[in-house]
This record gives structure tokens, sequence and C-alpha cells, in this order.
């Protein structure tokens, strides 16, 4: 089975799954909503002497990121339930 990119609509997460060409998109890994959808996968250039303080920027800044987007889909949820 081919392994596709997926976007959360919901949170924003983005995440790789296997799933047969043309199937329904699978539910997020981060937050189990239904609401995904295939993007573009880029190709990866890597940089093959990447400094270890760029490296550690370059996960915390995703890690951040990340964060910030659950955050964001929690309050969403709280507007919702209140």
């Amino acid at each position: 089975m081919p392994l596709y990119d997926f976007e959360c609509n919901a949170c924003g997460a983005r995440f790789e799954a296997q799933t047969p060409a043309g199937a329904q998109p699978p539910a997020c890994d981060t937050c189990a909503s239904p609401d995904t959808r295939r993007v573009f996968s880029t190709f990866a250039l890597w940089k093959i002497n990447k400094t270890p303080g760029e490296r550690r920027r370059n996960e915390a800044e995703r890690r951040d990121f990340k964060e910030r987007k659950r955050e964001e889909h929690r309050r969403e949820q709280r507007k919702g339930d209140a």
C-alpha cells in the first residue's frame, strides 16, 4: 500500500498513513477527528552537515508549532461545548 501524507482540518496535525489508493482518509493520530485530507508530499532536501544547534532549534520550532495547534484545537472545542 502507498504511504500518503494527511493533514487534520480540526487540529492542523500532519501525519503519514498507509492507505489503499482512493480510500477514505484515516482519522487524525493526534485528536482522532475524522476530518482529514490528503496533502501533497514535499521532497526532503537534507543538509548533510546540519549542526546540532540547527537541529535542536528546528525540533523546538516544530514542537512549539504542534503545541500551539493543539491548544487552538482545545480552545475551539471548549467554545463549542460552552
